[in-house]
């Protein structure tokens, strides 16, 4: 298989997604989310949001969510 970058690689998979989607209301799936959101590690959000066909303020609230997810650690308190 050739080695694709990774931001056409997702946007294949995306287009892919909405092909096959049950219905229009469908939330997209947060695998792909999190495929998105990684990719900021390479290119920035407007290109991101172009090449996958997403708002900037959708693609930001992922990357919140993204964030707050990261944040929480298995801490157990103690009586």
């Amino acid at each position: 298989m050739p080695n694709i970058e990774p931001l056409t690689r997702v946007a294949t998979v995306f287009a892919h997604w909405r092909i096959n989607k049950p219905s229009r209301g469908t939330k997209i799936p947060n695998t792909l989310r999190e495929q998105a959101t990684s990719l900021l590690e390479h290119y920035s959000s407007s290109q991101i949001c172009t090449a996958l066909r997403i708002s900037g303020s959708q693609f930001k609230q992922w990357c919140q969510v993204s964030n707050s997810a990261e944040s929480i650690t298995d801490f157990i308190e103690l009586p």
